[in-house]
């Protein structure tokens, strides 16, 4: 993910998709925010591509590794949805944005990066994988909690929290009640 002002390009980091979310494909359920390290040529080629079309905004450039080598895969125009790990490492991309259209950009801001790698999760997505019955509730929580971010959860905003929290012990209920029914009718037919 990046930022550009048709001129400079910033980009502070680089997302692994480690698992997808099945109901809405192509969407990171749990991934990984890195430093660039190690990416810096291909960074720079992406710099050079968003720099000499003009693009002016937030973008996002997917690419792929296969055997040793890195492959393009896309430029969307847009803020991708694995935005907020940037953000929780420190690199509020749609702020610098904001701040360079209104002029009150910070020179330094464009040379953030993102410090250290952290696993997150996007909540969202895997609370509708478990509502359609995707993965189970154990999975839901081994993703949220085994992640060093979260999107939703944040103790400086725990409103949003709260409220997604109820829908997630009634799906939490719901799956446990399904699979008590669903124990004992197997038992009875057993029996």
């Amino acid at each position: 993910l990046g930022v550009s002002d048709g001129e400079n390009v910033s980009i502070p980091g680089v997302i692994q998709f480690i698992v997808g979310s099945k109901v809405q494909q192509g969407i990171a359920l749990q991934g990984k925010i890195m430093p660039v390290e190690g990416f810096e040529d291909i960074i720079e080629e992406f710099k050079s591509f968003v720099h000499e079309i003009g693009l002016v905004g937030l973008f996002d450039i997917d690419f792929y590794e296969c055997g040793g080598k890195l492959y393009f895969s896309e430029l969307n125009i847009r803020y991708g949805g694995s935005g907020y790990a940037v953000v929780k490492s420190g690199v509020n991309l749609p702020a610098m944005f904001v701040e360079n259209i209104c002029g009150l950009e910070d020179g330094d801001a464009r040379n953030r990066k993102v410090e250290k790698s952290a696993i997150y999760a996007n909540e969202r997505m895997a609370f509708n994988d478990l509502c359609v019955g995707e993965i189970s509730y154990r999975e839901y929580r081994h993703y949220v909690n085994n992640a060093d971010i979260q999107f939703i959860k944040d103790s400086s905003d725990p409103a949003p929290y709260k409220i997604y929290r109820k829908g997630l012990i009634r799906v939490a209920i719901r799956d446990t009640i399904k699979r008590v029914f669903k124990w004992r009718k197997q038992r009875i037919i057993v029996l």
